[in-house]
């Protein structure tokens, strides 16, 4: 569980908000998984079992501080050989757009793209960190097509 754009509004030095209140590492501490979070409560890890391997999960906020970012990749620093499901279950990581058009449908072009804050998110956690195998994204506006 993490805050996203429509829960919360500024960066992760928002301080309290009813989502930290009620969704905050307090809600988690006494869960198995439950790896720890950083000062603000809105970065959190979570360290799980599956299929006879174990995975971390990096929740973090979907707009971070520098701070957060330090986080973030003290995790995954602490866990370098554990497969990490990161960075922040965000908007804003670079993504693949697959185009098609209209004449050829058959023919697609496909073009990487991200925002100014999905590149830094991409460079500071994903891109020297190779235990990355999946990041996950809610929506990037515009669409791709």
């Amino acid at each position: 569980m993490l805050a996203g754009n429509h829960d919360v509004t500024r960066d992760d030095s928002r301080g309290s908000t009813p989502y930290l209140t009620t969704m905050g590492p307090q809600r988690f501490k006494h869960s198995k998984t439950f790896a720890g979070s950083d000062p603000t409560g809105y970065n959190t890890a979570h360290i799980f079992e599956a299929a006879g391997q174990q995975w971390l999960l990096l929740a973090l906020d979907w707009r971070m501080t520098a701070q957060g970012f330090r986080v973030g990749r003290q995790v995954h620093q602490d866990h370098p050989k554990m497969p990490v499901i990161s960075p922040p279950t965000t908007s804003s990581v670079p993504r693949t757009t697959t185009t098609c058009t209209r004449t050829r449908p058959a023919t697609r072009r496909t073009t990487p793209s991200s925002s100014a804050y999905g590149q830094q998110i991409w460079d500071e956690l994903v891109n020297d960190n190779d235990q990355v195998f999946l990041t996950l994204n809610g929506h990037y506006w515009p669409p791709g097509g």
